[in-house]
């Protein structure tokens, strides 16, 4: 497993996949059992990687947030 290389991929798959109308959780445990990552990481690894996905959405959107929070 070659982390970086790996890591990436599996983030550009779950940015692509999330905004799709398909299971992105679905396609980073295929892509993770393909690329053999270690199943003592595979949570961490999804959890951060839909965290990045909830971060890019807040970020993406934070001029509406603000504007009806205030």
């Amino acid at each position: 497993m070659n982390d970086f290389l790996d890591v990436t991929l599996l983030a550009v798959l779950q940015g692509v996949a999330e905004f799709l109308p398909i299971s992105s959780s679905g396609h980073l445990v295929i892509l993770q059992h393909l690329l053999e990552v270690p199943e003592s990481i595979r949570m961490r690894l999804e959890i951060f990687l839909h965290a990045g996905t909830l971060a890019s959405i807040f970020i993406f959107y934070a001029r509406e947030i603000w504007t009806i929070v205030q």
